[in-house]
């Protein structure tokens, strides 16, 4: 469970200071698939850095599975990440000079699997996204759907419980995006927590519940 009490955020740039998140509570149950909408600016992205232990809040409290996420100790933050969460991008985020295989391999590797569990982790994990058979190529060699079909196969190898994406349809042309959503929705069946950040309404419509953030707030859900 994702539970955030009273959290803040601000940034400054100059003399002009903005409050990303103002006041904010949240909870979310496990196996929720939530998308989030709102302008840019209304917080959308800064509410999933904070869930991601990719950025610090302010003041508030951000408990995960009961536990409070400590705020100051980067290394903490880092591990909970590393075993907790992972993440899909609107860019893809993938290493261009490492081929699809390599691309998948990274996480695990940062987890210290052993050669041959990962090899069978990853063989598995591009089979289920239906692409093992680019698994020798460079990313910018394969196509934008096919891109993110690897980002995702990368954030299933930690087999961590949270998904988190931002934009993750928002490079894509609408069939593309449609066939992603699809996996998406798959691993929500799975039991993952999935929470996308999204401006396609279509795509926010097939989640369980639809966050809207306006200035910072979350003014329904």
């Amino acid at each position: 469970m994702i539970e955030l009490i009273e959290v803040c955020k601000t940034y400054q740039y100059g003399n002009e200071v903005t409050k990303a998140l103002d006041n904010v509570n949240l909870t979310i149950n496990d196996g929720e698939l939530i998308a989030v909408i709102g302008n840019s600016g209304s917080g959308k992205s800064t509410l999933l850095n904070i869930i991601g232990c990719m950025d610090t809040m302010d003041s508030g409290k951000f408990l995960l599975n009961g536990k409070e996420v400590p705020q100051k100790k980067r290394n903490e933050l880092h591990k909970i990440r590393k075993n907790n969460i992972s993440f899909i991008f609107q860019n893809f985020a993938l290493l261009n000079h490492y081929t699809v295989f390599e691309n998948v391999e990274v996480p695990l590797l940062a987890k210290k699997v052993s050669k041959k569990e990962r090899k069978n982790i990853i063989q598995e994990k591009l089979e289920l996204m239906g692409i093992a058979d680019l698994q020798n190529k460079l990313p910018t060699k394969i196509s934008g759907g096919q891109q993110q079909r690897c980002a995702i196969a990368r954030a299933l190898a930690s087999d961590n419980d949270i998904i988190l994406g931002d934009e993750p349809t928002g490079a894509l042309d609408s069939k593309t995006g449609d066939d992603i959503m699809k996996v998406l929705k798959s691993l929500h069946q799975m039991g993952k927590t999935i929470i996308i950040v999204t401006h396609n309404m279509e795509i926010a419509h097939q989640a369980d519940r639809i966050l809207k953030m306006e200035d910072g707030k979350i003014t329904e859900y």
